[in-house]
C-alpha cells in the first residue's frame, strides 16, 4: 500500500508528531510505502527522520510580518492556501497514494490539501486528534477566560464564526479569532461534503463529541492509539511524582502545584517534578518562588532518556489538564513503563486508566489533588510496591502496535472502496 501522511508539523511539537513519526517507522517496516506532506519547518527547526520516506514541503507559514501586507497575505493564506493545495497535486502525481491520512491542517496547510484530492481515487482518512471539527479553537477551549468552552458545539455556521469572534478565544485576539473562526467556517464545508473521508477517534469521548456536533456516527471508527512497549519493572525505590507535558493554561498544572502544597504536610520528602516547558513556565516558577512551595522542581523540556529517567523513580505520574484532553500520549507512556497515572475526570482521559489497576481518577480541584498526594504516598491500593508495576494489567486492554495498525489498515480498506465505489 501506499500512503501518504499529511501533517502540517513534521518536525516534533507534540504527541501528535510522535505518533506520525511511530506511523511512518512502523508502515515502511511492514512493507508499505510511505510519503509524507507538511509545513517546511521554521528556521532552527529540521523535519524529524522518517528514512527513505519522501517529503513534500509547503511554504512556512509566517504569522507575524514585517508590513502589513505580509500580514494580510499571512492571515489569508491561514484561511485556504493555494500553496499547500499546489504541493498536494504534486504528491498526488508523483507519488500515486492508494490512502492520504490527515493528522492537522489548520491554518499551516488548510482544507485546500483536502479539496485538492477530492477527486483522486485515494481513500481518505483523517484521525481527529484535537477538536477542529467542532470549534475554531481546536480545543474547546477559550483562550481569554482560560476555561472549557462549548458554544460551538452543535452551533450554526453562523455561530461557529460569530461565537469565537466575541468571546476572542484564540489568543485572546478578535483578530485571532475572526481568522480562525473564517477558517473554521471554510473547512467544516470542505469536510463535510468530502463524504468519502472516513474519521478516526482516538477515544470514545471524541466520537460522542463529533457525533454531539452533528457529524454522522458512520463515519466514524473509535481506534485507540498505540501504546509502547513497557521497559523492565521498575525495581528503584519511588521517590517523586512527574508532570510531563506542556506547560499552557488548558494543561492547568497550577492547579496541580497548588494541590501539592496543600498537602506538604502529608507527602514526606517526596518531591513533585515537572518536566516540560511552554507560555506558562515563568508564571508557574513565580508562584512556587514567591509562595515558598517545597520540594518542586522544574526540568524543562527532556528527551526520550530524560523521560525514561525520571518515570525509573515515579510514584505515579499526574495528568491534571483542564481540558477536554483526548488521548495524551504521556498517559499511556507512563502505563507501559510500569508507572500508575493520575488524572482528572475530564475528556478522554479517564478510558485510558483503571481505577486500583494503572492509576486512579480524581475530580480536578485543589483539594482532590492534595488527597490523591497524600493517598498515594501512604499506600493507596493504585500505587504498586518497589519490583512491581501496572504493566501486566495495562496488557489486558492496551492497543498494541500491531493491533493497531491492523485496525488502521481496515479503515484504509474502507476509505479506499467509499472513494472508488461510492460510500
Amino acid at each position: 500500500m501506499r500512503v501518504l501522511l499529511v501533517s502540517k508539523f513534521l518536525h516534533h511539537v507534540g504527541g501528535v508528531e510522535t505518533y506520525v513519526r511511530w506511523l511512518a517507522e512502523t508502515m515502511q517496516a511492514a512493507g508499505h510505502q510511505v510519503a509524507l506532506l507538511g509545513m517546511r519547518p521554521p528556521d532552527g527547526h529540521d523535519p524529524m527522520d522518517f528514512g527513505e520516506a519522501p517529503l513534500y514541503l509547503t511554504p512556512t507559514r509566517q504569522f507575524v510580518a514585517a508590513s502589513s501586507r505580509m500580514r494580510v497575505r499571512s492571515a489569508m493564506s491561514s484561511i485556504y492556501s493555494r500553496a499547500a493545495g499546489a504541493t498536494m497535486k504534486r504528491a498526488l502525481s508523483e507519488f500515486s497514494p492508494t490512502v492520504i491520512h490527515y493528522h492537522g491542517t489548520c491554518y499551516q496547510l488548510t482544507s485546500s490539501v483536502v479539496t485538492a484530492a477530492a477527486a483522486s481515487g485515494a481513500g481518505r482518512v483523517m484521525t481527529a486528534h484535537e477538536y477542529k471539527l467542532v470549534c475554531a479553537n481546536q480545543r474547546l477551549w477559550d483562550d481569554a477566560a482560560s476555561r472549557i468552552c462549548t458554544r460551538c458545539l452543535g452551533a450554526s455556521t453562523a455561530q461557529k464564526f460569530s461565537e469565537p469572534v466575541k468571546a476572542s478565544c484564540i489568543k485572546s485576539s478578535r483578530a485571532a479569532s475572526a481568522i480562525g473562526g473564517a477558517e473554521a467556517v471554510l473547512s467544516r464545508q470542505v469536510w463535510q461534503r468530502a463524504r468519502d473521508v472516513a474519521i478516526h477517534a482516538p477515544s470514545k469521548f471524541m466520537l460522542s463529541t463529533l457525533v454531539d456536533d452533528g457529524w454522522s456516527a458512520g463515519r466514524i471508527r473509535v481506534i485507540d492509539l498505540p501504546w509502547s512497549p513497557g521497559g523492565a519493572l521498575m525495581t528503584r525505590a519511588r521517590e517523586h511524582f512527574l508532570y510531563m507535558g506542556r506547560l499552557a493554561a488548558e494543561k492547568d498544572v497550577l492547579t496541580l502545584i497548588k494541590g501539592w502544597h496543600l498537602a506538604r504536610d502529608r507527602t514526606g520528602m517526596r518531591r513533585l517534578l515537572v518536566a516540560g516547558d511552554g507560555t506558562e513556565a515563568q508564571q508557574l516558577r513565580d508562584w512556587v518562588r514567591s509562595n515558598k512551595v517545597e520540594r518542586v522542581k522544574f526540568l524543562g523540556r527532556l528527551d526520550a532518556a530524560g523521560i525514561a529517567e525520571s518515570l525509573a523513580g515515579a510514584i505515579a505520574t499526574v495528568h491534571p489538564a483542564a481540558w477536554f484532553e483526548n488521548s495524551p500520549f504521556a498517559v499511556r507512556e507512563s502505563i507501559s513503563a510500569g508507572v500508575p497515572a493520575v488524572v482528572a475526570d475530564v475528556g478522554g482521559m479517564p478510558e485510558l486508566v483503571r481505577d486500583g489497576l494503572t492509576g486512579h481518577t480524581v475530580a480536578h480541584g485543589v483539594q482532590s489533588w492534595a488527597d490523591a498526594f497524600a493517598e498515594a504516598v501512604h499506600g493507596a491500593a493504585w500505587v504498586p510496591e518497589p519490583g512491581q508495576g501496572v504493566r501486566a494489567a495495562a496488557d489486558t486492554y492496551a492497543m498494541t502496535g500491531p493491533a493497531h495498525l491492523d485496525e488502521l489498515l481496515d479503515l484504509y480498506g474502507t476509505a479506499y472502496a467509499w472513494a472508488n465505489d461510492g460510500a
